[in-house]
């Protein structure tokens, strides 16, 4: 296997990925429209949006954390283990989605087998992502185009032949199956074999971290969805139509910008992980500038939701997740306000506003917390000692030197030759500002106590000195 691949590799096959990903749904509804008809074609739809929502239960929103995780804090069978348990909960979802609504026996198995079909993508995702967190996006990129074109095949040929919408859909999900088995476990052994890892520590931890991650993406989705929702309570069912054809636009513009960045993920973990601000930022920039190429004046919300996609891979590389999820819960208050009365007063313009108002008010409260991790990294840096401290600190330690030697001359009979007493212990209460005097990398503290160290060594020595004099007072009189 070819260990450093080209970036016109990785460039290509992300891409070829990314497109053949985005325009599943449009063909396998095609190809059911077709021989089957429009009522099939209805199920079929239904049965995939509903899968595409389940997707995100197994998924659980992992794959940005996993692949930027390149120090390794969770294993791979860790990764695996907890995936396994995202797709029996997303399983379980399914199966209780379907019999809450009451499907009829056709339409609910449709429903499930599509579900089964994406919870093998969610196993097949786990391992895309591993490859790309030891930057291979080549491999996962390649290996999401080939699948979805060999179970696009498989489900075509399968309707061809038997006519019945179950079987090609089953046929689908084996064909998925048998890429995961065949490529995907194989190709995932080169960079660490799969093994099974249910530590309490493990799953709760990524719990922990990919939760906020999850909940995000439902609120991203209810995001995108109001002003459909607003459109569909206040105005005919053809501007449904209308609006999703002014939507495309800002989704194309997102998927372009993942074109560059997705490939860099990796990249701009090490440098934030390394403290390499200025590449880091440097690169940041370069990804802002290629959305502003790409996106046009007259699609302000694609490019907003561009940059907020960006920002919540940046803020996930800085592992403040939870932040996230807080700029979501605003966003989706916004849409959520603005959706009814937006319409009502602009019509389909509404929506329009609806969904730009959100997605920007997104991208400054993501922009916010962006600025404000940088700031909190610059404070967290060790802070250079002023020279007026540094001039304190050599005064108070020479004062307690010749605290220690007084004392002890004070403390020495007079008919001695030498003074006596000095000992390197009672040099301890002058360590602490000696070692922040050398600025010793090995001592660090949560709170800034140089003040509080100098008084008390002032202080002690200060008695110290007190209880020598009396001492030789005493024996004096």
């Amino acid at each position: 296997m070819q260990k450093t691949p080209s970036g016109k590799l990785v460039a290509f096959w992300n891409m070829m990925g990314s497109l053949v990903n985005a325009a599943t749904s449009v063909v396998l509804l095609m190809m059911v429209t077709r021989p089957l008809g429009d009522e099939k074609a209805g199920v079929f739809s239904l049965g995939f949006s509903v899968s595409l929502m389940m997707l995100t239960v197994g998924m659980f929103e992992v794959r940005p954390f996993q692949s930027t995780d390149i120090y390794k804090q969770f294993s791979f069978p860790q990764y695996f283990s907890f995936r396994i348990l995202t797709c029996l909960l997303m399983l379980v979802c399914s199966v209780g989605y379907v019999l809450l609504n009451g499907f009829t026996s056709e339409k609910a198995w449709v429903v499930l087998l599509l579900c089964v079909l994406k919870c093998v993508e969610a196993f097949c995702d786990v391992f895309n992502g591993q490859a790309q967190q030891n930057e291979r996006l080549d491999i996962a990129g390649f290996s999401l185009s080939v699948r979805v074109c060999l179970y696009c095949g498989a489900f075509l040929l399968a309707l061809l032949i038997t006519g019945n919408l179950l079987i090609a859909c089953a046929v689908m999900a084996v064909s998925a199956l048998v890429w995961l088995i065949l490529f995907d476990v194989k190709t995932g052994k080169y960079f660490e074999k799969c093994g099974l890892d249910f530590q309490k520590t493990s799953v709760f931890g990524l719990f922990k971290a990919c939760f906020p991650l999850l909940l995000a993406s439902f609120l991203m989705m209810y995001i995108s969805n109001a002003p459909k929702f607003a459109v569909d309570a206040y105005l005919p069912d053809a501007y449904q139509t209308y609006y999703g054809i002014l939507f495309m636009p800002a989704s194309v513009i997102n998927l372009f910008s993942l074109f560059a960045f997705r490939p860099l993920l990796t990249k701009l973990t090490a440098m934030w992980n390394e403290n390499r601000r200025k590449a880091f930022l440097l690169t940041v920039l370069k990804l802002v500038l290629w959305i502003l190429f790409v996106t046009a004046a007259a699609l302000a919300g694609g490019g907003f939701n561009a940059l907020c996609v960006l920002l919540y891979y940046m803020i996930t590389v800085m592992r403040r997740q939870k932040y996230v999820l807080i700029g979501y819960v605003v966003a989706a208050l916004t849409a959520w306000f603005a959706g009814d009365r937006s319409v009502r007063a602009f019509g389909l313009m509404g929506a329009s506003y609806t969904y730009i108002l959100s997605v920007a008010v997104l991208c400054v409260l993501f922009v916010c917390v962006f600025a404000g991790v940088l700031l909190t990294k610059r404070k967290e840096k060790e802070p250079q000692m002023r020279n007026t401290d540094k001039l304190f600190l050599g005064a108070a330690v020479l004062l307690c030197i010749a605290g220690f030697f007084a004392a002890a001359y004070l403390w020495t009979p007079s008919d001695r030759a030498y003074v006596v007493g000095l000992q390197t212990r009672y040099i301890i209460p002058v360590l602490p500002m000696l070692l922040l005097l050398l600025r010793m990398p090995a001592v660090s503290c949560r709170k800034d106590i140089s003040n509080f160290l100098t008084v008390a060594a002032v202080l002690a020595n200060v008695l110290y000195f007190t209880d020598a004099l009396n001492v030789t007072l005493l024996s004096t009189w």
